[in-house]
């Protein structure tokens, strides 16, 4: 962590920054915790217990009690939130779906991004999209012939009960996330590893997994608990299935981020709500993918806590981080957060006003004071230079005056540009058929580097299905090569885990991004295609 400059401690005096905090919920407790504006000292953090059943499965099923604690956090220092109204709100991961989506750079136009965004991820998300709060951050990669776009949608049904339920006891929420994102925060701001790593969280919803580096996400997958076992999960996390899991998934990840990327992965960070897992995991990661296990240096005052505070503590710094350089994703509506901004901007102006009053007014004391026991007594001549200094007031003038002429004639031009909103919804159809009709159980379908190929990753009870399958899929007219390496195959408690690589054919359709099918999906996989728009462009005059 960098020290504040003196710099730093002089502009939040000229500049005062909103004191954003943060709050934490999930199924058993309510945390807020609050950095001093403009520095990493810990002005305030409490936590407070919520009844069982309050909240199921990330929603609020008891929303008396759940006021009630939120309340009971409040009037512990009713002023101080008074006069710090405003938050990140980090939510259960079940009210969000985010992933990594992947779109070829020399196909991809950037006036309408947001159509493209839309396209990819109406076809894997679980939420509607006119049901839930999207956001994205493109992640620039050199070298690379695709764009990565990091995306995010929340359940909006879910989040508008917490969102009204904060605003009713005087909190204003600047943004909303999961805890994993809160949590990759923290190690943004607390490590000093520049290369890509590996995170991986054990948290009460299930498993977050996560390769980052000191600047951005490439890539984000998490898992439910009951999607990874029937068990209860005390149980699970005591067997053999823990590794197993580990192995399959941490492989996959690391596999697919080496070929992307051409970077490996070595280090590894570990995080971990169930503390009799934590030092076994650590063990197991190291000894089997030769990765280094990473500890952050971290302050005294962030030391003394526990490490159930790291996400939290995360979510609080994106009060202190400008938005422009925010680069993870927060999934509401805008209106709060540029409330916000308008805050800040008034109360800037107001700060630099006053600052600007008393230069102006010391000034006119100390020229009217030359003026009156200097200037008067030397000869005439002066008076020219003061002809001299009117001229160029009034020219200064002129040119302010041109520039505020331009700036109204563009501004209302900008605000009335149309975005065109498409819906689109495409996919696979003739693999999913085939494998219905063999039994095969889809897990995902993604793309590499070369947007001809494609890899289909299943699984079946039976290896005569999976050579069926192969078998049919030889027989679709795009497809010149389709291959299942045996070494792809395993068995795990009956089930075949299998890989089939498949190349298309010249006049096949193209697919411009990576798609991926979670293991209880049962939507058609079609094809995707681009529809062109016309687009409006600005230029200025000459």
């Amino acid at each position: 962590m960098k020290k504040i400059s003196f710099l730093n401690k002089f502009k939040k005096y000229l500049s005062p920054q909103e004191n954003a905090g943060a709050f934490e919920v999930n199924d058993k407790t309510i945390k807020c915790f609050y950095f001093e504006p403009n520095t990493y000292k810990i002005s305030y953090y409490d936590i407070e217990q919520l009844k069982p059943g309050t909240i199921e499965k990330g929603e609020i099923k008891n929303l008396p009690e759940f006021e009630k604690t939120l309340l009971k956090i409040k009037n512990k220092r009713k002023k101080f939130f008074k006069n710090n109204p405003y938050i990140i709100l980090s939510l259960p991961a079940e009210n969000f779906f985010t992933t990594v989506i992947e779109v070829p750079k020399d196909t991809l136009n950037f006036s309408n991004l947001e159509d493209t965004v839309k396209l990819n991820i109406e076809s894997i998300t679980p939420i509607p999209l006119e049901e839930g709060y999207l956001d994205w951050e493109s992640i620039e990669e050199e070298g690379s012939e695709n764009l990565s776009i990091f995306t995010g949608i929340g359940k909006k049904s879910s989040i508008d009960i917490y969102l009204s339920c904060f605003y009713k006891n005087g909190f204003k929420v600047l943004a909303v996330e999961k805890p994993a994102l809160g949590l990759s925060r923290f190690v943004f701001n607390y490590s000093n590893i520049k290369v890509p790593y590996l995170l991986v969280n054990i948290d009460r919803d299930g498993v977050d997994f996560l390769i980052a580096d000191d600047k951005k996400i490439y890539f984000y997958d998490f898992d439910e608990w009951s999607k990874i076992t029937q068990f209860p999960i005390q149980q699970f996390l005591n067997t053999s299935d823990l590794t197993a899991y580990y192995t399959r998934k941490i492989n996959q990840i690391l596999s697919h981020h080496e070929n992307k990327n051409h970077i490996k992965v070595q280090g590894f960070y570990f995080f971990s709500l169930v503390p009799n897992i934590k030092q076994y995991s650590i063990t197991f990661i190291q000894n089997t993918f030769k990765l280094q296990f990473i500890q952050n240096q971290l302050p005294g005052n962030i030391q003394k806590l526990s490490e159930e505070w790291n996400g939290v503590i995360g979510s609080a710094f994106r009060g202190l981080i400008p938005r422009a350089k925010d680069t993870i994703i927060s999934m509401m509506a805008i209106g709060t957060e540029e409330e916000y901004q308008q805050t800040k901007l008034f109360r800037f102006v107001y700060m630099w006003a006053r600052f600007i009053s008393i230069l102006f007014l010391s000034s006119a004391i100390i020229f009217w004071s030359l003026n009156t026991f200097v200037f008067q007594k030397l000869n005439k001549p002066q008076e020219i230079t003061q002809t001299s200094q009117q001229s160029k007031l009034s020219q200064d003038k002129v040119a302010l005056e041109e520039q505020l002429e331009l700036f109204n004639y563009y501004v209302p031009r900008l605000i009335n540009v149309y975005k065109e909103q498409p819906k689109y919804s495409e996919y696979f159809s003739d693999i999913h058929l085939l494998a219905s009709q063999n039994n095969i159980d889809i897990l995902e379908i993604y793309y590499g580097g070369n947007i001809t190929n494609i890899t289909i990753q299943a699984k079946s009870t039976s290896k005569k299905s999976i050579t069926n399958f192969k078998k049919d899929l030889e027989t679709l007219e795009n497809f010149t090569y389709v291959s299942s390496p045996v070494e792809s195959i395993s068995n795990e408690n009956g089930k075949y885990f299998f890989t089939i690589k498949i190349s298309y054919g010249k006049d096949a359709p193209i697919v411009q991004s990576s798609q991926e099918i979670s293991p209880t999906s049962t939507i058609d996989i079609q094809t995707t295609t681009t529809k062109s728009k016309e687009t409006t462009i600005l230029t200025l005059p000459e």
